[in-house]
């Protein structure tokens, strides 16, 4: 009997604030209307983490340019304790829009994803995520400027 492998992702997912401190959230693909979520991707073999979020930003903002900070969270894969489960290791960027993308429909000069801007204080609230509490507090400390640059390790 031979041992499988473990099953393993890994994922960028991007914190995009626009100049009021509100958080850009995208309709979750496959999800029913009503679901919100961050933007993120699957980390490719052939690319950083850093790249998939470049990647991910310039498909949900349509090539529009986002000023990236100075924190990264980090959510580290769990044990392989159960090989028939999906791990997933993940950082989360922090960054900056040029301006807000409009929450209207996309438009077709605009064929990207539309993005909702919400009040940070309502993240919690929008996010269904089983991580929300590390991801919120990661957004208020870096917009409240009492987190240190560099990475942090989130649960």
């Amino acid at each position: 009997m031979g041992l499988s492998s473990p099953r393993f992702r890994r994922m960028a997912t991007l914190v995009v604030f626009d100049a009021d401190e509100q958080v850009a959230l995208f309709q979750h693909p496959g999800r029913a209307s009503g679901h919100w979520a961050l933007p993120q991707g699957n980390v490719r073999l052939s690319e950083s983490y850093a790249e998939a979020a470049a990647r991910v930003a310039a498909r949900c903002f349509n090539g529009r340019p986002v000023r990236w900070g100075s924190v990264v969270g980090r959510r580290w894969a769990p044990p392989p304790d159960d090989p028939s489960l999906v791990r997933v290791e993940e950082r989360v960027f922090l960054a900056r829009a040029g301006r807000s993308v409009s929450s209207s429909s996309a438009s077709a000069d605009s064929p990207g994803p539309t993005a909702v801007w919400t009040p940070r204080a309502a993240l919690d609230h929008v996010l269904r995520e089983s991580h929300v509490d590390s991801t919120t507090d990661l957004v208020h400390g870096n917009l409240d400027e009492w987190l240190p640059d560099g990475p942090i390790t989130l649960f």
